[in-house]
């Protein structure tokens, strides 16, 4: 058994990344110059990137809605953080407080790394239990705190020095953190690879199989944040891929649920109308919504730019994600029986 299939879940799951990579590295290709890799992504996001938050959305209001009435921290990530979130930055943009901005973007570059390794590992462990596959409680563990290194090596990398940078037009400072962090963090890093090679190693001993989809996840996201691996250009895709990760369970759940809960005559129907709610909803949010406020001379623009409204509109909707993901994938969870 597998997520979608046994081609598929590799690919998304991290290999599709992998295989791009090696395109671009060996026969050096430049994606910034020649292949305008800016403009692609951006088109690609509309395509998946944005639905892919939009998809979280769906699944925790409308299938995990009932869980907000009777789960306190389903109520705290669906009304409280919602309200605090845009209340903080309304206030920032009113009062003219963007050292309020500098703290949320750094946030999000905190826990945009969080949320990549913790989907990698989620993924894993479906894809393993798939296989019939299933890892000790220790080797969990083991699993779950070695994804943490390279979670911090994202947001280091960001922190080696005092610099201010600009997120959609709105300004931010990072932080200058000790060299010796990096230091103690890259010795952790050797660890968690020789951690994932022992698991992949007694998953193939003592299983007789090759866990492709656990390999392209662990080396997907060893790839997206090892600085050894940067290239300018691919740092565009990597958020392509994360989402490709996403839709790979979005898919599975999608198609499960209409197998189990939607008459066969009205199959078509609800994949198409689901699929056309979701791209006209992250057109809206990322695209129309925040673009036509910004026009609107709303704010300060001296002080937050041009696009401040869209990048609050991406600041909002990132944070939220990341807290939304976080319980609807939950062991137990009503969403989980689908996958």
């Amino acid at each position: 058994m597998y997520i979608l299939n046994r081609h598929v879940d590799w690919l998304l799951a991290g290999g599709l990344s992998i295989l791009v990579y090696a395109i671009v590295y060996f026969l050096n290709i430049d994606l910034m110059g020649k292949y305008h890799v800016a403009e692609v992504a951006f088109f690609l996001a509309f395509i998946v990137n944005n639905p892919h938050f939009i998809s979280s959305y769906f699944f925790f209001y409308k299938d995990d809605g009932a869980s907000i009435r009777t789960s306190y921290t389903h109520f705290i990530v669906g009304i409280i953080l919602p309200i605090a979130l845009i209340s903080l930055m309304l206030f920032g943009l009113v009062m003219q407080v963007p050292l309020i901005f500098s703290y949320i973007i750094n946030a999000l570059y905190f826990f945009v790394g969080y949320h990549y390794v913790r989907q990698v590992y989620g993924i894993s462990l479906i894809s393993l239990a798939k296989q019939k596959i299933y890892l000790s409680l220790y080797e969990k563990w083991a699993l779950n705190l070695s994804m943490f290194p390279l979670w911090f090596v994202s947001f280091l990398n960001g922190h080696r020095s005092a610099f201010t940078g600009s997120f959609y037009s709105i300004p931010y400072a990072s932080f200058a953190l000790p060299s010796w962090l990096t230091s103690v963090n890259n010795i952790l890093l050797v660890v968690s690879i020789i951690v994932w090679l022992y698991l992949v190693s007694k998953v193939y001993i003592v299983h007789n199989h090759v866990p492709l989809t656990l390999i392209a996840g662990l080396a997907g996201i060893l790839l997206w944040h090892f600085p050894v691996f940067y290239d300018r250009g691919f740092f565009y895709l990597i958020p392509l891929f994360h989402s490709l990760q996403y839709m790979l369970i979005v898919t599975a759940v999608k198609k499960n649920q209409t197998l189990q809960d939607v008459p066969q005559h009205k199959r078509a129907f609800s994949v198409t109308m689901y699929i056309f709610i979701v791209v006209l909803v992250a057109y809206l949010a990322f695209h129309f919504v925040p673009e036509f406020l910004d026009k609107q001379s709303l704010y300060n623009t001296k002080v937050f730019g041009y696009s401040a409204i869209l990048g609050i509109f991406l600041l909002f909707i990132n944070l939220h994600h990341y807290a939304i993901d976080a319980l609807l994938w939950r062991r137990g969870s009503k969403l989980a029986k689908y996958i």
